[in-house]
């Protein structure tokens, strides 16, 4: 794809859904993006939710969102390289009532989400250590 393309601002059309629903991502046939136009399940009505300001994190409950094979959906895209197709979606609109969901808006990370690392040392490796150290 040239240079000149990726500039393309997005565009909005319509499509049918192919959709993996165990991965959460799948890929949108139309006119417009040949070859298909990928998305993952986080752009299901991701216009609708409200813009963080930085800082801010969010928290949708109430429902999962996912895509049905074969339904008819609006949505927006750009020019991308992801995961081998030239389009990616920004938000899609499934032709179906809008799910029930909270969205909830707080100040500072989302406490749902936390990681940690922990490594414990084999006896073994801890004496090579210490001899190493010596």
């Amino acid at each position: 794809m040239s240079d000149e393309s990726r500039r393309t601002p997005a565009g909005f059309t319509s499509g049918v859904v192919r959709f993996q629903s165990d991965e959460g991502w799948g890929v949108i046939d139309s006119e417009v993006t040949p070859g298909g136009c990928w998305f993952f399940y986080a752009q299901l009505w991701a216009g609708l939710l409200p813009t963080l300001r930085p800082g801010q994190s969010m928290t949708i409950s109430g429902v999962r969102r996912t895509a049905i094979a074969g339904e008819g959906v609006d949505f927006t895209w750009e020019h991308a390289d992801q995961d081998g197709y030239a389009f990616r979606a920004i938000d899609v609109r499934p032709r179906r009532p809008h799910p029930d969901w909270t969205v909830t808006v707080q100040d500072g990370p989302n406490p749902a989400f936390r990681t940690s690392l922990t490594l414990t040392l084999d006896e073994q490796d801890q004496s090579r250590e210490r001899d190493q150290s010596t």
